[in-house]
């Protein structure tokens, strides 16, 4: 069994036991929270305990297989009590449909596992408990003590099970990593004796030198033949070479002895093939000793066999004679004989001696060729232990080096991955009893702790229902000196305290939802336009001056931006509607045209200000938008009133100093001295008239008017305004008066009627250019608020254009205010006599056509105690 297998095997098992236990404990604590019945319950009871029983045995590998008859009849006994049980569940019905999927899950599981899927089998098997553990937690939600067993199991499931499986990993690191270490510490012992072996040669390699002295003269007599001849003395050396073999060699896997001349050539060889002798002949190690005269030891590859070797120089005083060659075989009985004890045979321990591309000696079960070569090319390759798994076998390659130090050769050692699992099952099994065991002790805690509480909170929860349904003086009975105590004593003196403010909030709330409709109302009752806009730009609020002015209801308004409600530009056509879109971190104010459905231009003055929490942090902003098309018309009167005023008084003062000039400066005839002189007072006239115009003007404007009634009659009122004027009509006017028969008195303050009808002639001899006559006349009129007396004046002039009509009688208005128009004044004539005429309680009203003339009337009230005048002639 793998690593993964074995943890997942745990998790399940280990899933599986605690949700069986945390079944019962629910049970117990709570007997009615999900069967009524008894036998239900029992039923319940023993399915978990019989599930348990077989976690437990195959979690802690007491029946490693999970096959095993008995382990399968209890887990059947325990899903089909459990299953049969659900039928008479009473918990949630929610909590039933995930017990009955987790039951499924866990016969799948069964079935599977007959299948020989044993990790599929342990997956399946986990998740159909944890899916029953979610179960039972869900049904546990109506009682503390059940709820607290659950969280409890959940917690220790969690918290065991992620520390077991780290456990789990690092236990099994670390006996893989122990084997690791013990078989790489088997080859690299065996890379020694390699080692080792090579050294002993060279022991009886110098032995061997020392035998042969007594054949110097044959060595030296077969050396200086080149190979060819002195056949007696290359037999006397070889059988020299046999009688050390059989008598003084120590070596048990003794290989090719052979004896080298000084100029080194073959002398003689023993236990070789022609191959074996010829490269041993050139092998580095003669080459060295024939170049040092020293001894040499080496492990080599000759031909296809290793051997060890060892090489001496064969001296005698001073005189080098040759070279004295002792091997010994590395193969498969060498090999074997390094595994022969019990210790490697209980192992199965296989040895072999491998390079890059073939194996030249073997010994006990050997993994596959290609691991062994690929491990092996890798040791020689980066000179270093490699280690590697080979099906069920774990294999440990470590280099062997040459005389050099280079490595070309490695040794392999191989053991069976069955003596891993085992080491590992046991601890694994060791863990999964300590993990339960603290588990069960848990479980117990908890369900004594999470009964306790519950007590405690079940009073605490009744006076809690007495508070909900408004009775504020209900209170939690419980006096115990730990922490429940405690909160009950805190809820005493909140719900205390929630009696006493309860008036205080209601008052509050009160105040707050007055100071609210005032807010608001004061919001919505703004003259000016009035948006605010949160930090992304969006409209929030938008009042009644604001729709009127865009012309866009506030219901389509808010949640948008203001670009997609109306366009705002400057004075130079610069669109600056952008600046109401992207925050606003200071104050700003600007002049600008607003653009709006209606598609017209208003002129309007932006103030902007930016909103803040009470943190500081930018939260919106807020625009004030004040239509000034008012402010603008009244600014265009003032400048007109203005220029009429200079100009009005310019046009009298010419021919007065003009003819003061002349009259300073010049004798003249008295005749034209006169005739100057009445155009000088003519145009102090004039200027008088202009001069009192204002003077009125400014004291009814100030409210200071003060009126001085009398009883006027009509005919007297009208005499006096023709008499005034007879003189003063150019000759291409005439004036006429009517008053109609049965006129009676009427109540007003004669001197400022006089003006009121004087304004009026005067604006019917203006706008009477080419002449005419004009009318002014006297009737009664009854209008449903009693009899008036109606004055009108009426002329045959240019008349006055429909869209002005509306705009005569305000301040400082002409039908044409232009630098170019045809007719002079103030533009206050009209607005005096609208004040006039108001101040008497009366009504003002014009008619026109224009180029057919145009009819002023003036509606005052009249002396109810006075006679209606009989005698009034009709026209005159």
């Amino acid at each position: 069994m793998t690593t993964e297998a074995a943890q997942l095997q745990f998790a399940a098992e280990f899933t599986l036991f605690l949700a069986a236990v945390a079944a019962i404990a629910v049970t117990a604590l709570k007997p009615d929270l999900l069967f009524r019945q008894a036998a239900a319950r029992t039923s319940f009871v023993v399915g978990a305990g019989a599930l348990a029983v077989a976690a437990f045995l195959h979690g802690s590998l007491l029946v490693d297989d999970g096959t095993d008859p008995v382990l399968v009849l209890t887990r059947a006994v325990g899903i089909v009590a459990v299953g049969a049980s659900l039928l008479r569940w009473h918990g949630a019905s929610d909590g039933r449909l995930l017990a009955l999927t987790g039951v499924v899950a866990l016969a799948v599981a069964e079935a599977i596992a007959a299948g020989d899927s044993a990790s599929l089998a342990d997956g399946v098997r986990g998740a159909g408990a944890l899916v029953f553990a979610v179960a039972l937690a869900v049904a546990s939600r109506r009682a503390i003590a059940a709820r607290v067993a659950t969280s409890a199991a959940a917690v220790v499931l969690l918290v065991i099970t992620s520390v077991a499986i780290a456990l789990s990993v690092v236990i099994a690191d670390n006996v893989e990593d122990e084997v690791a270490r013990r078989y790489e510490a088997r080859a690299e012992t065996e890379a020694n004796v390699f080692a080792d072996t090579s050294t002993s040669a060279v022991g009886d390699a110098t032995l061997l030198a020392r035998t042969l002295l007594s054949r110097s003269a044959e060595i030296a007599a077969v050396d200086a033949v080149d190979g060819n001849g002195a056949d007696a003395e290359r037999q006397s050396v070889a059988d020299a070479l046999v009688v050390f073999r059989d008598t003084l060699l120590r070596e048990p896997f003794a290989g090719p002895l052979v004896v080298v001349g000084a100029t080194g050539n073959p002398v003689a060889t023993i236990d070789a093939t022609e191959i074996v002798r010829f490269e041993l002949l050139g092998s580095d190690a003669v080459q060295q000793v024939i170049a040092t005269r020293q001894p040499v030891d080496d492990v080599s590859i000759v031909g296809d066999q290793t051997f060890s070797i060892g090489a001496a120089p064969i001296t005698s005083g001073a005189d080098f004679l040759g070279v004295a060659v002792v091997t010994a075989r590395l193969d498969g009985e060498f090999l074997a004989d390094r595994i022969a004890d019990a210790a490697s045979a209980e192992q199965e321990v296989g040895l072999a001696l491998v390079d890059r591309q073939r194996s030249y000696a073997a010994a006990g079960e050997q993994p596959s060729l290609a691991t062994s070569l690929g491990l092996a090319a890798d040791a020689v390759l980066f000179d270093e232990t490699q280690t590697a798994l080979d099906g069920d076998r774990f294999v440990v390659s470590v280099p062997v080096l040459d005389e050099d130090g280079a490595p070309f050769l490695a040794v392999t050692v191989s053991v069976p991955q069955a003596r891993i699992d085992a080491t590992r099952q046991d601890l694994f099994r060791i863990l999964f009893v300590v993990a339960l065991g603290a588990a069960l002790v848990a479980m117990i805690l908890a369900g004594y702790a999470g009964n306790r509480i519950g007590a405690g909170l079940g009073v605490l929860t009744a006076a809690t229902g007495e508070l909900q349904k408004g009775r504020l003086a209900a209170r939690a009975k419980l006096d115990t000196p730990d922490e429940l105590g405690v909160l009950a004593t805190t809820f005493n003196q909140m719900a205390g305290s929630i009696q006493t403010m309860t008036d205080d909030l209601r008052s509050a709330a009160d105040e707050e939802a007055a100071l609210r409709a005032r807010l608001e109302g004061v919001v919505a009752g703004m003259g000016e336009a009035l948006v605010a806009v949160d930090e992304r730009g969006r409209i929030t609020d938008f009042n009644a001056a604001a729709e009127e002015l865009t012309g866009v209801p506030a219901r389509d308004a808010i949640g948008k931006k203001i670009d997609a409600v109306c366009t705002v530009t400057t004075e130079d056509d610069t669109d600056i509607t952008e600046r109401f879109v992207r925050p606003v971190l200071e104050s700003w104010n600007a002049q600008a045209d607003l653009v709006g459905t209606a598609g017209e231009p208003v002129p309007v003055a932006v103030s902007a200000g930016p909103l803040r929490g009470t943190a500081g942090v930018l939260s919106g902003a807020v625009f004030v938008i004040r239509d000034v098309r008012r402010e603008r018309e009244v600014e265009r009167m003032k400048t007109e009133f203005i220029a009429n005023v200079s100009h009005e008084l310019r046009t009298p003062l010419t021919p007065v100093k003009g003819y003061s000039d002349i009259l300073a400066n010049r004798e003249l005839p008295t005749e034209r001295v006169q005739e100057f002189a009445r155009e000088i007072l003519n145009g102090a006239s004039q200027l008088e008239r202009v001069t009192d115009q204002l003077v009125q003007f400014a004291t009814l404007a100030a409210g200071r008017l003060q009126l001085q009634t009398e009883s006027v009659r009509p005919r007297d009122l009208l005499d006096g305004v023709v008499d005034r004027w007879n003189g003063r009509l150019p000759g291409t006017h005439s004036l006429t008066r009517r008053v109609a028969r049965g006129t009676p008195v009427a109540v007003v303050d004669r001197r400022y009627v006089d003006v009121a009808l004087d304004e009026l002639i005067d604006n019917a001899i203006k706008y009477s250019p080419e002449g005419g006559r004009v009318r002014v006349s006297a009737t009664a009129y009854e209008n449903g608020n009693g009899p008036r007396l109606l004055l009108s004046v009426d002329d045959r002039g240019v008349g006055i254009d429909p869209e002005q009509r509306h705009a005569i009688f305000d301040d400082f208005a002409q039908a044409d205010g232009s630098a170019t128009r045809r007719f002079g004044g103030l533009g206050l004539g009209l607005a005096l006599v609208n004040r006039i005429v108001r101040a008497h309680g009366g009504e003002l009203t014009c008619t026109s056509s224009p180029g057919k003339g145009t009819t002023v009337q003036m509606l005052l009230p009249l002396d109810p105690a006075a006679a209606f005048d009989v005698t009034s002639e009709g026209v005159t």
